[in-house]
């Protein structure tokens, strides 16, 4: 582009790929351009050119793909209701991370832009002058191809034996963030045997999405489901990853969850 051309051969197209992103450019148009440069795409060179798409697209003040229906905001629908995501054919984004002090208090305006992993745990480690455990980060899942269960058997300090048991077999299933130090040992009677479980009484749950889900919130049933249709954060301050990957959300699972909030209600 005559107003941004691309460098010349033996310079950095690093910086140069993330404004061709945050303008807009095809992927084809500015890969033709540097080849035709003499250049070389990098895996970081590619990776920055998404980094400005994503900008562009969730924060540059545009009217947002990400909006869904009203009539899906306000209800919990079968997971096969909500839209498909608009992004299904781009790298997952990678600058999704907020640096938060140990009061857990975002320490940039996150939703103007916010980091990747390393830059924020970095950051949070400049700020408070000292090394700083890498829980101090928050997750924005807005965007994404992600969403979060976060499940709180701990509430105000009564466990919630009902909503622990519920889904703590998920954690074999997908991937997920456990809180340290919260792990119940009990026996609990059944019609033949005694049963010793060992659970975790809070944790966040992590499905891969193609769907755009809201931020819902289940206060009888003490869990939310964090979404990604909207600046929403998931915070991992004292947690233990299982060291899984997020499985995708199916409609089994979904119903799942709808039919234990349904039976809070009652």
């Amino acid at each position: 582009m005559a107003d941004d051309p691309c460098p010349s051969e033996g310079s950095s197209i690093y910086t140069w790929m993330y404004r061709q992103g945050l303008k807009g450019r095809r992927i084809e148009d500015v890969a033709s351009e540097i080849r035709a440069n003499g250049h070389l795409i990098r895996e970081k060179d590619e990776r920055n050119y998404w980094n400005g798409v994503h900008n562009r697209q969730l924060y540059q003040g545009r009217r947002s793909v990400l909006s869904i229906p009203g009539e899906l905001r306000s209800k919990v629908a079968p997971y096969s209701d909500y839209p498909m995501h608009p992004y299904l054919g781009q790298p997952e984004i990678a600058n999704r991370w907020v640096p938060m002090d140990k009061d857990m208090h975002p320490m940039i305006r996150w939703s103007l832009g916010c980091m990747s992993l390393s830059e924020a745990q970095h950051f949070s480690r400049l700020r408070h002058g000292r090394y700083v455990e890498s829980e101090y980060v928050s997750e924005n899942l807005k965007g994404t191809r992600l969403i979060a269960i976060d499940v709180d058997g701990d509430h105000e300090g009564k466990l919630d034996i009902d909503v622990i048991e519920t889904f703590a077999p998920l954690m074999d299933l997908t991937a997920s963030f456990y809180k340290r130090d919260m792990v119940i040992d009990y026996v609990e009677p059944d019609a033949y045997s005694l049963r010793l479980l060992s659970l975790p009484v809070s944790y966040h749950l992590i499905f891969s999405v193609d769907r755009l889900i809201p931020t819902m919130h289940f206060p009888e049933a003490r869990i939310d489901v964090v979404g990604n249709t909207a600046n929403s954060l998931r915070h991992c301050k004292d947690k233990i990853y299982n060291g899984l990957k997020p499985s995708p959300m199916t409609d089994e699972i979904w119903n799942y969850m709808l039919d234990y909030i349904e039976r809070r209600k009652g």
